[in-house]
């Protein structure tokens, strides 16, 4: 991040506990702005990232096998991530959330 000025940084969850995990010795003063997919992204992980950096991860949810995100939340919806895996559909987008047929 540091050698090449990174401003954008998109990975799953487990890359941003593994850079918690190094932080004190990190320079992540060129990022502006950080999203994640692909799996579940704790809100511990969201929580520390921002105490630690003041970015907040924008959470999105797809299908990686197309490289297509369908929902997200944004970076400036800080409370997304402790009452919802993801926010809004994206547009053109439409999203329908119903219970299982009984």
């Amino acid at each position: 991040i540091a050698r090449w000025r990174v401003t954008s940084l998109y990975g799953v969850p487990t890359v941003y506990h593994h850079l918690l995990d190094r932080i004190d010795r990190a320079d992540l003063g060129s990022l502006r702005q950080c999203a994640s997919s692909g799996e579940h992204l704790p809100a511990s992980i969201w929580e520390h990232w921002r105490e630690r950096t003041g970015l907040r991860i924008a959470n999105g949810y797809g299908a990686t096998e197309i490289l297509s995100t369908f929902v997200s939340t944004t970076p400036d919806d800080a409370t997304a991530i402790t009452s919802a895996p993801v926010s809004s559909a994206i547009q053109p987008m439409a999203t329908d959330v119903s219970s299982p047929p009984e």
